[in-house]
């Protein structure tokens, strides 16, 4: 997809959203695993291309070696962390 979805919480809970940028020497993969994590990768300041992909939340946590907890997927930005 061209952009990232409209609201972070319509990505199901199950799936995980991924922003490859292409930086034209090499792309690079990043994990959005919150809305303020998706805001940052969304910078229209930024002139770099980018492709916005779905994938299994299982998977990519498994490949990025980070793992997310329920509450904190949902978060939208500027959201404080209460623990």
């Amino acid at each position: 997809m061209q952009r990232p979805p409209v609201a972070f919480h319509d990505i199901p809970e199950d799936r995980a959203l991924i922003c490859v940028v292409d930086t034209y020497m090499y792309e690079t993969a990043s994990f959005c695993f919150s809305a303020a994590e998706m805001a940052l990768h969304n910078d229209s300041s930024d002139f770099r291309r980018r492709t916005w992909l779905v994938m299994d939340r299982a998977t990519a946590e498994e490949l990025s070696k980070y793992r997310t907890a329920p509450a904190e997927r949902r978060k939208g930005p500027g959201a404080e962390r209460h623990e």
